[in-house]
């Protein structure tokens, strides 16, 4: 049986959000969850984290949101210019 290595999560994370939309922690974890399903990692706490340290190294940045259209009060992020490059770079 030949098993599927998966992608580093910050990785995952960055190939995710190279599409531009805004996604919070719990978006990215739906979205996600497919390809790590029954992980341990796969949490809000550690991908909030995930996201933080990514906007921390300049991958991600804050993005802004129309509260009035998103019930969603979470933090969402966005892909930076220089982010995209970065991480096609690695993929």
């Amino acid at each position: 049986m030949k098993t599927r290595i998966k992608p580093p999560m910050r990785l995952a994370i960055g190939k995710l959000m190279l599409d531009g939309k805004a996604r919070s922690a719990e978006d990215v974890r739906n979205e996600l969850t497919p390809q790590y399903d029954g992980e341990k990692q796969l949490n809000l706490p550690n991908l909030e984290n995930h996201l933080q340290a990514l906007r921390a190294v300049g991958i991600l940045a804050v993005a802004e949101r129309d509260d009035t259209q998103n019930a969603n009060p979470d933090t969402a992020y966005i892909i930076c210019v220089d982010g995209e490059r970065r991480v096609k770079k690695y993929l």
